[in-house]
């Protein structure tokens, strides 16, 4: 089926471009073009990052103003309304760059009733195939603003830059919504002049052949894709290193001086989250303790490093607000707001600890006596609109405190637990220090991550090297990435007097051969961040009495791979019933010298998706299922390592058996299974990821399916004969009775009473997986009209076997029907003599009859006449 998206032409721009590069590379994948997480990230980007990116390609659309110069939407008839502005101001009054953004941003909110939405990057780079906005730097034209990603191009109503980029946005999220995740139905492609048929492997590459079937074009765009946007340098937000209050002092303390000429002692928090009352409320109203508007004109600070990621006027209810994005040591966002400001004194980019980034207002049009409101909202308000008000939407109290912190030690059943920034004021990143919490347990903290020191000798060896344990809230302890054990598998760490790198490794000691070989796997010899694991300092001989493998660490193993899959029966196979067993398997091809988490996620035929995980100290049996991230297997409630290395190839470990129930939900399973490096916290610690699906049918059944059809020629004369072949296959799981393979002429891909039928072949007992070959000759009928049509192959076309799955028994080949055969009498080299004569007369005539035609002609007779004309 296709969209209604129109087909865009994308050779011209593909030879400006790339013939360079590559044409159609040959280990190029059609069935995976970008994966479903790229393809919905609609928070790729900020707005201010999206305004760098044109700017840094010199685009035409960098120009903030372009609104001005041209018409951006003709007939209003959009979906889009956020952010309190009118779609027509919205349309006729933003920069590209804010239609882009909005665009995206539109569907990130789940109370739009929208799962999903589209990465601005996809956005960018079809402006970039349809007329090269991207790379233009002048001379950018009203027509290719009109149509600018060629959606609908000819009808008005999707005229206009800004209907033009939101209805592609609407389109492509409304077409991943309605597929189900995981392996897509099968689909014809063009390749050259052929026609294949693939079934790509995630949603995001259907959508894209669904609205372009050229897997050349596709190509192009993938190319786009991955050329300039994904390798484009996005501003990383910075590492928080602790927390302070946004006025006032650090403390949320100290007298101001109010414009009134008076001074005032400090600062209090007049409402708080879900306060007694005013149980809707998302955060703190910050007050100077001079009451009124005393505090009008104070400064507002960041809490905290971070990425301001919208500035800007929200109107009625808002007037200015900031939202800053945070980064913890764990990898964990969190979004800080400030509103009702007077000014914003910094509207972009990176923001420092303590930075002044606006002053204390009234609202929009001084709605408000002077205050500030704060809120801290958890990662996962990430994609909410900065002026989002969740009780607007029919959130209750318990929602707004799943989604918010309490900044101070205000929360709703008042000062019974610290609030969030006071039990995060120092985060920092370059400690290198012994510290113990309320439990026994002591650890060694470096580059904001936890090391457990597994008991009180191995301590008493690091204290002289690093002092005494200094004493930290559990809280505080929370907020750091949890590593690997000193002294267990996974160290990596030097002996003082040893300048070899060591990973403990099945407690033994192996040496990375050099320097080179450690930091090649991204990993840092010392300071940095987070992400990149650095080697940890040992009093001399503490590892002496650990033995050394023989087998040092080199560049060979850095790259790890391997495969999941599903048995039955000790054979592979991706389709199972009720009472029969699937075996999970991972078998490791390629990686040395890592140790890792495992983990694995299941989604469901409705969408669902869980980690699995075993029971603690279990590595077998049935899964327990948890919405909270958690390895496969755990120790004392600590993920339980394993190691990558050689000779753990191939070995094919069974991580998991389960027998089908007759109560099991039939449908497709997508099982996810990944290593995480303990050393390296997210996002880049994933090693290796493999994501395959297996379909649960009601019962034992077969299922018949026709494979690699093909029919030649494929351009015909009406009337002539056409050789056809395929392979029937029965991919269910029981066999097939005997069969009809019957071949149609039809105008379309699907079997219609009216198609004409054409031939059959009998096909006879398959078993389960059996296939068999199928051949014949077959006659076009002459008056089959000029044009396109499909040979359809349709497998037991009478019904005669019971089939898992009915609607999958039809594959086709498209050909082109021209003119039938016919004879084409002409007369050539005609004479008479004497071409001067008398009424009366005789005269001799010749000629030659021919025939010019493409078939043979019968008898005829040649006659001759006078004529005046």
């Amino acid at each position: 089926m296709r969209s209604n998206i129109k087909v865009i032409s994308f050779s011209i721009l593909f030879l400006i471009l790339f013939c360079s590069t590559m044409i159609i590379a040959q280990n190029f994948d059609p069935t995976y073009i970008i994966s479903d997480e790229e393809f919905i990230k609609g928070n790729s980007m900020t707005l201010d990052q999206i305004q760098a990116f044109l700017e840094s390609r010199n685009s035409g659309l960098k120009d903030k103003n372009l609104w001005q110069k041209f018409d951006f939407s003709y007939d209003i008839d959009s979906y889009f309304y956020d952010y309190k502005i009118t779609k027509n101001k919205l349309a006729r009054e933003s920069s590209p760059a804010e239609i882009i953004y909005h665009a995206s941003s539109k569907y990130k909110n789940p109370d739009y009733n929208s799962k999903n939405c589209i990465n601005p990057r996809v956005l960018i780079t079809m402006l970039q195939i349809a007329h090269s906005l991207i790379d233009e730097p002048n001379n950018i034209k009203q027509s290719a603003l009109d149509y600018a990603v060629s959606y609908n191009q000819g009808d008005d109503k999707y005229k206009g830059f800004f209907n033009q980029i939101i209805s592609l946005a609407f389109e492509l999220t409304k077409s991943y919504n309605a597929r189900n995740p995981g392996l897509q139905p099968p689909m014809q492609i063009l390749s050259s002049d052929e026609v294949l048929t693939i079934q790509p492997q995630n949603r995001a590459t259907a959508i894209l052949f669904e609205f372009n079937p050229d897997i050349k074009d596709i190509l192009i765009f993938k190319n786009i894709f991955e050329s300039y946007l994904v390798n484009y340098s996005i501003q990383e937000v910075p590492i928080s290193d602790g927390f302070d209050f946004p006025v006032g002092d650090e403390n949320g303390e100290g007298s101001y001086l109010s414009w009134n000429g008076n001074t005032y002692s400090g600062w209090y928090v007049a409402y708080d989250v879900t306060d007694p009352n005013y149980l809707n409320h998302t955060g703190e109203d910050w007050n100077g303790t001079g009451g009124g508007d005393t505090d009008l004109y104070q400064p507002v600070y960041s809490v905290s490093k971070g990425y301001i990621i919208y500035a800007g006027n929200l109107g009625n209810g808002w007037g200015n607000v900031i939202l800053i994005k945070h980064k913890l040591q764990d990898g964990t966002f969190l979004f800080s707001q400030y509103a009702h400001l007077h000014k914003i004194e910094k509207s972009s980019g990176e923001v420092a600890r303590r930075e002044q980034i606006g002053t204390i207002g009234k609202g929009h049009n001084n709605e408000y006596v002077a205050h500030l409101h704060f809120e801290l909202r958890k990662s996962n308000m990430e994609g909410y609109s900065p002026g989002y008000w969740p009780s607007t939407y029919g959130k209750d109290t318990q929602w707004i405190r799943d989604h918010y912190y309490d900044p101070s030690d205000h929360y709703y059943d008042r000062y019974s637990v610290p609030g969030f920034i006071n039990a995060n004021r120092n985060l920092n990143p370059n400690d290198e220090i012994i510290v113990k919490g309320t439990a026994p347990d002591i650890y060694f903290l470096k580059n904001n991550t936890l090391h457990h020191i597994v008991d009180w000798t191995t301590y008493s060896k690091l204290a002289p090297l690093y002092g005494n344990y200094q004493t930290k809230t559990n809280a505080e302890l929370e907020q750091y990435f949890k590593g690997s054990k000193i002294i267990s598998d996974g160290l990596i760490c030097q002996q003082q007097n040893d300048n070899t790198i060591y990973l403990i490794q099945e407690n033994k000691k192996r040496s990375f051969t050099n320097e080179s070989v450690y930091t090649n796997r991204g990993y840092k010899l010392s300071g940095g961040d987070p992400i990149s694991p650095t080697v940890i300092w040992l009093p001399s001989g503490m590892l002496n009495n650990i033995p050394t493998d023989s087998k040092a660490i080199t560049d060979f193993g850095k790259t790890v791979s391997g495969e999941l899959y599903f048995t039955k029966n000790g054979q592979k196979t991706s389709t199972f019933a009720p009472g029969e067993t699937i075996n999970s398997h991972i078998n490791l091809t390629a990686g040395d010298g890592y140790t890792v988490y495992n983990y694995v996620r299941i989604t469901w035929p409705d969408g669902t998706k869980k980690y699995a995980y075993y029971p603690d100290g279990q590595s077998s049996g049935n899964y327990n299922f948890s919405d909270d991230k958690r390895p496969l297997t755990t120790v004392n409630g600590i993920g339980k390592t394993f190691n990558i290395v050689t000779n753990n190839w191939n070995t094919h470990w069974k991580f998991n058996s389960y027998t089908i129930t007759n109560s099991t939900t039939k449908g497709q399973y997508t099982v996810e299974f990944w290593y995480e490096d303990i050393n390296r916290p997210a996002p880049n610690n994933v090693l290796f990821k493999d994501t395959k699906s297996y379909t649960i049918v009601n019962n034992q059944a077969p299922d018949l399916i026709v494979e690699n059809q093909n029919a030649s020629p494929t351009t015909i004369n009406a009337g002539s004969s056409i050789s056809v072949s395929c392979t029937v296959k029965n991919q269910g799981n029981a066999s097939a009775g005997s069969s009809y393979l019957r071949y149609y002429l039809s105008s379309n891909t699907s079997y219609g009473s009216g198609d004409n039928e054409l031939g059959y072949d009998y096909v006879y007992n398959l078993s389960s997986g059996g296939t068999s070959s199928e051949n014949t000759t077959l006659t076009i009928p002459s008056n089959t009209s000029t044009g396109t049509w499909y040979i359809l192959f349709y497998a037991d076309a009478n019904h005669q076997v019971t089939e898992s799955d009915e609607n999958n028994n039809i594959s086709y080949k498209q050909i082109t029907v021209t003119e039938p055969s016919k004879p084409d009498l002409v007369v050539q080299n005609q004479y008479a003599t004497p071409t001067t004569i008398n009424a009366g007369s005789s005269i001799s005539v010749s000629c030659t009859v021919k025939n010019q035609g493409n078939a043979s002609a019968g008898s005829s007779y040649l006659r001759y006449y006078l004529s005046s004309n």
